[in-house]
């Protein structure tokens, strides 16, 4: 018994969802057209700033995080009209941290919401823990992180499962009309 219950305690924690998180990469002397990347935009406009975050667009992402000049590197090619500076008082970049957000979670709507073959019941616990509780639980059993809204169901005339202990209701039980989870 004791192994069944940590195996399913595995398994659960396998499932769960994870929250996306933010990523940065860091790039040493960032390239562009097979030239170190020049300080500057296009020729001596846009240096530093601007030249970084259209550079970590070109690399698909959202823009710069951080970065450091290399001054004086000799040959180097800007990224906004690819222009070459060919002399040794030409800038770079030493490094360039670009910067990803994380992505979207994913949010889903349950219409008339059922717990084991019931519609779900508007209390947590019997009678106890209405609402947002409720929704809650219902949104962590199916994987997802919590609730983003609900909307109660009165009086559904018909059985409802309780979440916490899968009590009956059988008579004037209230439900959700629909719960959204993200």
């Amino acid at each position: 018994m004791r192994k069944s219950v940590l195996v399913l305690m595995v398994l659960a924690a396998s499932m769960a969802v994870k929250p996306a998180s933010a990523s940065e990469e860091v790039f040493k002397h960032p390239k562009v057209g097979g030239n170190r990347l020049d300080w500057c935009f296009s020729f001596q406009k846009g240096c530093g700033e601007k030249a970084a975050n259209a550079w970590c667009q070109s690399q698909g992402y959202k823009n710069a995080a951080a970065f450091s000049k290399a001054a004086n590197v000799g040959l180097t090619r800007t990224i906004g009209d690819s222009s070459l500076c060919a002399d040794t008082h030409c800038d770079s970049f030493s490094q360039i941290t670009c910067f990803k957000p994380p992505l979207p979670v994913a949010v889903l709507k349950y219409e008339a919401p059922t717990f084991k073959g019931l519609r779900l019941d508007w209390c947590y616990a019997w009678q106890k823990q209405c609402g947002k509780p409720a929704a809650e639980a219902f949104c962590q059993s199916k994987g997802h992180a919590g609730v983003k809204s609900f909307e109660k169901a009165a009086h559904v005339g018909g059985m409802t499962r309780v979440i916490s202990n899968s009590q009956v209701c059988d008579g004037n039980c209230d439900s959700f009309a629909a719960i959204v989870c993200q």
